[in-house]
């Protein structure tokens, strides 16, 4: 998408001429690394890692098939070797490209200790050494907790509590539910049903959530999730919350995990849309009242 020939040094080329240029623009670059998975294993044609060393570069299950919990093949960075493969690729992309921070997609798959061990390298760069600052390189990634790695089932993985300390961000989905409403796996009547603090809960009620109980105590948790989110989702910040009790962010529930998780702000990814399920226009649409105007839908 951004090198007039695919093949050979042109790319390469491009490719750093490309981040020199935005620097110059004062834009910072964030490549988004997926290392979580591969397309395939095995001896399938677009196979790579399983040719180098067999059974080794993906993680399997108890009957020794390939795990797919990304809906992909699962890369097993809990072994040596791959996390080696994330710390040198990582190096290079920072050092020879000068790209300004990395973006881990399901970072929640890859252990805490591949994130703690990448981010020491990047800290040991420097200008004179390296040509770059590593410690102004940004980490961040998805620490969703779920598939054969869910709750350390294979070690300590790089989810969201787990990351807490590290200096190291993950995506905010307390915030996120709390304006928006619901939650991402919501379909049919649900995505109506289920308003935020930004598109009706309560005050505004839609077609399908109008008389249902407790609604103003879903909206004051709202704000409670939100008030949270807007701390840097501490763990230790105190707060008074919708029930007038003095609580920390970590004592606010969200689905019987602490709403609050981090020990710095730069730990916490604040976000209301992403590439995943609806804008936020749309999840709007979906859960405002019709008969709103559309200048009401964009107030």
């Amino acid at each position: 998408s951004y090198s007039t020939n695919p093949d050979g040094a042109t790319r390469i080329l491009e490719f750093r001429e490309m981040v020199k240029a935005l620097n110059e623009s004062g834009l910072r670059v964030v490549m988004d690394v997926v290392y979580n998975h591969t397309n395939s294993s095995g001896q399938a044609p677009k196979s790579v890692l399983d040719k180098i060393v067999p059974g080794y570069y993906h993680r399997l299950d108890d009957k020794g098939a390939v795990a797919t919990s990304t809906c992909c093949q699962n890369t097993a960075s809990e072994h040596n070797m791959m996390e080696k493969l994330m710390i040198d690729s990582v190096d290079t992309w920072a050092t020879a490209y000068k790209v300004d921070g990395f973006r881990f997609d399901l970072m929640g798959h890859h252990m805490k200790r591949n994130m703690v061990k990448l981010r020491d390298n990047l800290d040991s760069l420097t200008v004179a050494n390296s040509g770059v600052d590593g410690k102004e390189i940004y980490l961040y990634g998805e620490g969703w907790n779920f598939g054969e790695v869910a709750d350390n089932a294979r070690g300590e993985n790089a989810t969201q509590l787990n990351m807490a300390g590290t200096g190291i961000g993950t995506f905010n989905d307390r915030l996120r539910d709390g304006v928006r409403g619901g939650g991402p796996f919501d379909n049919r009547d649900d995505l109506v049903r289920n308003q935020g603090f930004a598109n009706g809960q309560y005050y505004d009620p839609n077609a399908l959530s109008a008389g249902l109980p407790n609604a103003l105590q879903t909206l004051l948790h709202q704000i409670d999730l939100i008030k949270v989110g807007m701390t840097g989702n501490l763990a230790a910040y105190q707060l008074i919350d919708a029930q007038g009790n003095l609580v920390t962010g970590s004592e606010v529930d969200y689905n019987g995990s602490p709403a609050g998780y981090t020990e710095d702000p730069q730990e916490d990814i604040n976000y209301v849309s992403a590439h995943d399920n609806q804008t936020l226009w749309d999840i709007n649409t979906y859960k405002i009242p019709t008969e709103r105007t559309p200048a009401e839908r964009v107030r």
